[in-house]
């Protein structure tokens, strides 16, 4: 059984352009979800992101292997 998930509501402004277009790609139009997911995504990269900052500034370069056991870590990859 999954846990439940609690909303919140949030007024924020965007750009026209940017909601016509998550508009058309939101499944059956639900731009919450579409709203909710976009985020979701963009926290996970900015996480992933600092995480490969950090192992570059103590080890050097992490290898394609490293990415993505990391990736696999944070629930990126298979992507959805």
């Amino acid at each position: 059984m999954t846990a439940a998930v609690e909303y919140t509501k949030k007024s924020i402004t965007l750009p026209v352009k940017s909601v016509e277009a998550a508009e058309e790609c939101a499944p059956d139009g639900n731009f919450s979800a579409f709203v909710a997911q976009a985020v979701d995504h963009e926290v996970q990269r900015i996480r992933l992101e600092e995480f490969l900052d950090e192992y570059r500034e103590k080890c050097g370069r992490p290898t394609s292997e490293q990415v993505l056991e990391r990736a696999k870590e944070m629930g990126l990859w298979p992507l959805p």
